[in-house]
């Protein structure tokens, strides 16, 4: 009988070493558990960061296409005023020509009766 309890006690104290060691592996596991769920919400604020930045970037791209397209509206319109400005000026020269050639040409016959006289 004391062989038989010796033996239970052997296994009781088997069986709470066994606990205790599990309740042990139990405890660090939930410590790196707590530390991977603080470094999962730390990665999520940064997932959450660079898509902030990412839609940041977007709004700024967004941005300066608009900028890109007014711009060259711009550009467009004032080269089809320069157009305009050219052919009003070559019209302009032209007539002023027309004009300016009789003339020119009364003054050099002018000239050349001066020289004869």
């Amino acid at each position: 009988l004391v062989n038989e309890r010796m033996e239970l006690q052997a296994k009781l104290d088997s069986f709470q070493n066994e606990r205790m060691d599990l309740s042990d592996k139990l405890e660090s596991i939930e410590r790196e558990n707590q530390l991977l769920k603080g470094e999962l919400k730390a990665r999520a604020a940064d997932v959450n960061d660079l898509a902030a930045a990412a839609q940041e970037l977007q709004n700024s791209k967004d941005d300066l296409d608009a900028r890109l397209r007014a711009e060259s509206a711009a550009k467009a319109k004032a080269q089809s005023t320069a157009n305009g400005l050219v052919e009003a000026l070559q019209m302009m020269k032209d007539e002023t020509k027309k004009r300016l050639d009789p003339l020119v040409q009364y003054r050099r016959n002018e000239h050349a009766i001066n020289r004869d006289l």
